[in-house]
């Protein structure tokens, strides 16, 4: 853990600068696919929808100009995304601190610092987790609010809708392998001014439906086959190894087990169900809005922002963080939800 090292705790651009360059803390959509992040400097966008579909954030126009839009400009189609809004408020006593030093170290005064940067980066990795929560939602074509209840469907919104395949997982007579590149077929039909540009797929799987995938007799056999071309330690690693860290089910596409994803008993993807998603440069979005303190308003947003209020008589502090994020595909389409009709 690094300690803060901010000379004005309590001046909102030096410690937000602390928090945005901290210790990186990975999670898997946000590894597994290319997101591309942009701050934007409202607190919504207006999204076009453009005749093949696919979508794209507007530039903002000088209303200024006196220019007036051309008539095929009126005529876009397009709706507005809410970005929403993630507060955080933690408040730190003096008095919780006192007689605990930090290690190799006699100053209070370091010990109460100590105590507030684990205060800082306990809010940071909520603010992790609801952005993992927040893609989990867009790769189902979903803006989720707060307390997890839906927002907006980008699928309806955009005129889309959902790719689907299933299969019968229970019969072992079942060419999973084949099944999947039926799938593959289908986002490929998908994809629009995409078509050609995906450089592989990711197969990310419940929980339930990732075992029955990666243990089906049809998936070890081709296993078994591609791990015998390699070395001879890798006969017999289907059966044997840990497969949820991902693997080739076929060719372009990893199989990973997206079982992590949750809070508490709720998953953010349903085990019973897949997602097939391309690996394509600018496919995957996240905005980030500015918070609402008077000196960030209007500029252009960054993944958090955080501030420190003394408490009334110097009891202790205060800490406010804040986070205005959404995410969205360019082709909601693109995605192809797989489950099993046994």
């Amino acid at each position: 853990m690094k300690i803060l090292n901010v000379k004005n705790p309590y001046d909102r651009v030096e410690l937000t600068t602390a928090v945005n360059h901290a210790e990186y803390v990975p999670h898997e959509l946000e590894v597994w696919l290319p997101w591309n992040v942009e701050g934007v400097t409202t607190r919504s966008v207006f999204v076009e929808v453009s005749k093949d579909g696919s979508l794209s954030i507007l530039d903002e126009a000088n209303p200024l100009a006196g220019r007036k839009n051309v008539l095929s400009e009126d005529d876009r189609d397009g709706f507005v995304i809410r970005i929403p809004y993630y507060p955080q408020y933690e408040q730190l006593i003096a008095e919780a601190t006192q007689g605990v030093r930090a290690f190799g170290s006699a100053d209070d005064a370091m010990a109460y610092l100590v105590a507030l940067t684990k205060r800082v980066e306990f809010m940071k990795k909520k603010n992790a987790l609801t952005r993992e929560f927040v893609r989990s939602g867009a790769l189902q074509g979903v803006i989720y609010r707060r307390d997890g209840s839906i927002s907006q469907n980008l699928l309806q919104l955009s005129g889309s809708t959902k790719t689907t395949h299933s299969f019968d997982l229970s019969d072992m007579k079942t060419d999973v392998i084949a099944e999947i590149q039926e799938a593959v077929e289908k986002v490929e039909d998908k994809l629009g001014a995409y078509q050609g540009l995906a450089t592989s797929y990711k197969l990310i799987a419940g929980k339930n439906i990732h075992k029955k995938l990666s243990r089906h007799a049809s998936t070890r056999e081709a296993f078994a086959l591609w791990s015998a071309t390699g070395a001879v330690g890798n006969l017999g690693s289907a059966l044997r190894d840990d497969l949820r860290k991902g693997f080739p089910i076929t060719t372009g596409v990893d199989l990973v087990s997206y079982s992590k994803g949750k809070i508490g008993s709720t998953y953010f993807l349903d085990p019973d169900k897949a997602l097939l998603c391309p690996v394509i440069e600018g496919l995957y979005q996240t905005r980030y809005a500015p918070g609402t303190g008077k000196d960030v308003v209007g500029t252009l947003g960054i993944p958090e922002y955080s501030k420190i209020e003394s408490l009334g008589f110097d009891k202790g502090d205060e800490v406010e963080m804040e986070m205005a994020v959404v995410s969205y595909l360019e082709r909601q389409e693109a995605i192809a939800e797989i489950t099993s009709d046994e």
